[in-house]
């Protein structure tokens, strides 16, 4: 019995004409088959979805990678709220498990675009980004804030929170940050 690759390569061909002239063109196919069938699994599907279909704004305080505790988060949630009413401006703080091998620069502006964070009028909006097993932090400030908070001013205060991201205490890290954050901003907006 001839296996498929023998009837492949025994199979007739008809010359090909290049430039008048008689040219054998051997062609081989490739059949790539997948053991199970496609890919079901969890990951796999998540790793082909957007950021903003995979999270799902909730509340300031979105802990997707569930490393804050509920006393930080609920003191985070107070900050932000604060910020909100007094200032209007809008803080969102987010942690996620993995990136999944995208920028997290690009993360944190499609979730923040995609989200709404800072009030339409004035785009006056902020999002804390971090990964946790990526071991990265983003802190993205909207348009409308950037005279408020520079990007090398939120650097600043991100770097004031590594030695905790580096012990672990993420809710701890991240209190630290929005509190440094909210009296920034208390400074320079009345």
């Amino acid at each position: 019995m001839k296996s498929a690759m023998d009837a492949v390569r025994q199979s007739r061909y008809k010359p090909t004409l290049i430039n008048g002239m008689a040219v054998r063109v051997d062609t081989t196919v490739s059949v790539v088959f997948t053991l199970g069938g496609p890919p079901t699994s969890d990951a796999t599907q998540q790793l082909q979805l957007k950021p903003g279909d995979r999270y799902k704004f909730t509340d300031y305080v979105n802990d997707f990678a569930g490393v804050i505790g509920p006393d930080d988060k609920s003191r985070l949630d107070l900050i932000c709220k604060d910020l909100d009413q007094k200032k209007e401006i809008q803080m969102a703080i987010v942690t996620i498990e993995s990136l999944d091998r995208q920028p997290i620069n690009d993360v944190a502006t499609q979730l923040g675009n995609l989200w709404g964070v800072g009030h339409k009028e004035t785009n006056r909006g902020l999002l804390i980004l971090l990964s946790v097993k990526d071991r990265q932090y983003r802190i993205a400030v909207g348009l409308g804030l950037e005279s408020v908070l520079t990007d090398e001013e939120a650097d600043r205060l991100g770097r004031e929170m590594v030695p905790m991201l580096k012990t672990g205490d993420y809710g701890e890290a991240l209190l630290q940050l929005a509190e440094r954050i909210q009296v920034e901003i208390a400074q320079k907006v009345e």
